[in-house]
């Protein structure tokens, strides 16, 4: 079927009996360019295609998706609220067209749930207008749109741009370019906009390969009567400001395995970040969100390595294994002295010692055969301070340098 034009996207969409509803064509006049728009961005696959729409009310999108492509399973999610916490009921009725469609949707919280899908369900996820309202954990939800995606699946995003022109115009004016508060609780607001380097970053950190990301007008940021946004249009029409408009759409591929990352450019405290999902660690490629307290930076000689503290606290998940393994560096032979310390599973501890100047890989065996959270503590008897030893001028304490965790 060829692309709708705004024209009859609306069309179309005021024949739903619930558009009728003021709050719903308050949305629809805010929200029908920027939905056209990303119309385009969906691949045309063939066969039965799986699509998952998260935050799918009004059910807009949905409707778009299905008359566009009418071969596409849309599986729907929302928000979870206090009378339908796992999910509910909606329906769907244009008289005009004779359509009445009932289905369910799932109700979950995106950025602490797991999403109660099988692994690889998916071609296609709609993530539209949602990741500006979250207020912790994006990363979650990449995990698990991840996850869900069949391998080289697809995701779209739309999202207002943090770098837009209107942003720079409201800033010099000396006008707060930040969202107000809504009544509709705390995920109704925009809690964190990205500019289209951020986007980038977080995608690529979490195994996305961004295929198209462009940034667009929208009528509904502006009057489109003000000399300065016909100017600013007229801008874009020349091929200028390609990344200053207002929305961002973008179509990323599924590369690799779900991770957690948490690039420092976008979190704060990561040891703060619980998790637990992976049998293995290695540093610099699955460790976030499993470390929590005791790990300097990442540093690649290589391997990549972190440098503990005299304590440090990793979280991973056991699947009934035996052992946990672990890899690291033991510090320069200067030290002069042997590296001990214990290392506790849950509470279990085990004690070790090696010399300086070694690759060491050591196992130590579970205290039980659990399957679920595992807490693994390293606790040094000594640190060592390179700028003491002469042998550079950091002055951090150090204890050993791990690349890798595991289990077996």
């Amino acid at each position: 079927m060829s692309a709708m034009t705004v024209d009859e996207a609306r069309k179309f969409l005021e024949g739903f009996d619930h558009c009728a509803h003021p709050l719903s064509m308050r949305y629809l006049n805010m929200a029908l360019d920027r939905l056209i728009a990303t119309l385009e961005l969906v691949p045309h696959l063939t066969g039965e295609v799986r699509v998952l729409e998260l935050g799918a009310m009004p059910y807009f999108m949905t409707a778009l998706m299905m008359r566009r492509f009418p071969n596409y399973r849309m599986e729907l999610a929302n928000e979870p609220d206090r009378f339908k916490e796992d999910g509910g009921h909606a329906r769907l009725i244009h008289r005009g067209e004779g359509i009445d469609l009932s289905f369910e949707y799932k109700g979950f919280n995106l950025e602490t749930d797991h999403f109660p899908y099988e692994d690889g369900r998916f071609d296609i996820v709609l993530y539209c207008e949602i990741i500006e309202h979250l207020m912790h954990d994006p990363t979650h939800s990449l995990y698990e749109i991840h996850r869900v995606l069949k391998p080289g699946g697809c995701m779209l995003i739309t999202t207002p741009n943090a770098f837009s022109y209107a942003h720079y115009i409201k800033f010099l004016s000396g006008t707060n370019f930040y969202p107000p508060y809504s009544g509709y609780g705390p995920y109704a607001r925009h809690h964190r906009e990205f500019s289209t380097k951020e986007l980038r970053l977080l995608l690529k950190e979490c195994n996305f390969d961004v295929e198209e990301l462009i940034t667009a007008y929208d009528p509904a940021y502006h009057d489109g009567k003000s000399r300065l946004d016909v100017a600013v249009r007229r801008l874009y029409g020349l091929g200028l400001l390609k990344e200053k408009m207002d929305v961002i759409h973008l179509r990323a591929t599924a590369t690799g395995k779900p991770v957690y990352r948490y690039p420092p450019e976008l979190y704060l405290d990561v040891h703060a970040y619980h998790a637990s999902v992976d049998d293995g660690l290695e540093m610099g490629v699955n460790d976030g969100g499993k470390l929590e307290t005791g790990f300097h930076q990442v540093e690649s000689w290589p391997p990549t390595i972190r440098w503990t503290d005299r304590q440090a606290r990793i979280r991973m998940k056991a699947h009934g294994q035996a052992t946990l393994a672990i890899h690291f560096f033991s510090g320069p032979k200067e030290l002069g002295r042997p590296v001990s310390g214990s290392v506790s599973l849950n509470g279990a501890a085990h004690r070790f010692s090696v010399g300086p100047g070694e690759w060491a890989e050591l196992r130590f065996p579970m205290p039980a055969r659990p399957d679920g959270p595992l807490l693994v503590e390293i606790d040094l008897d000594q640190t060592w301070v390179p700028r003491e030893m002469h042998l550079d001028t950091d002055s951090r304490n150090l204890g050993i340098a791990i690349q890798r965790l595991w289990l077996e």
